[in-house]
């Protein structure tokens, strides 16, 4: 196994293992994503989308997300607008397995800047935002190296 992905694993474990939001914002978001949720990333990435967070724990998705759910809204809408020109890339009507494979194959790849669940809202606060996606995020975007950055979110969520 090369260093890299040896690299990418100890991330995501990091992730796994750390409650600093939780504790931080215990009303707010909950359940860090597991070492499996995120799948390994292609060898190289052209385009890293990310995602605010996971959905939340109350409502339709039940904390799913892009790479746990075929039904996630943010998967759905992306692989629809890279069936668009000039992607034209056509992930739509794929199963689940070779719609995430093809996704990769085209070096695209998916991460969430928050890496824990909101709990009754569709976004933790802000704060929480940037503080995982500075403590986890950013070395997440080093350890893929990706040729082009695409932030999705339905509002702003910067400062």
């Amino acid at each position: 196994m090369d260093n890299r992905l040896n690299r990418w694993r100890e991330i995501q474990s990091d992730i796994a293992h750390c409650n600093e939001c939780c504790l931080r914002w215990p009303n707010h978001v909950a359940h860090p994503l597991s070492t499996s949720e995120i799948p390994n990333p292609p060898e190289f990435v052209k385009v890293l989308f990310v995602g605010v967070a996971p959905s939340r724990l109350e409502g339709d998705n039940r904390g799913t997300h892009f790479y746990s759910s075929p039904s996630d809204p943010l998967r759905r809408e992306l692989f629809r607008l890279l069936a668009e020109q000039p992607f034209g890339l056509l992930l739509q009507g794929l199963n689940w397995r070779n719609a995430i494979l093809q996704f990769h194959k085209s070096q695209c790849f998916f991460v969430h800047a928050a890496k824990v669940r909101p709990i009754l809202k569709d976004a933790p606060p802000r704060q929480a935002i940037a503080f995982c996606a500075k403590r986890h995020l950013l070395t997440e975007i080093q350890s893929i190296s990706p040729k082009t950055l695409c932030v999705i979110s339905k509002s702003q969520v910067g400062p």
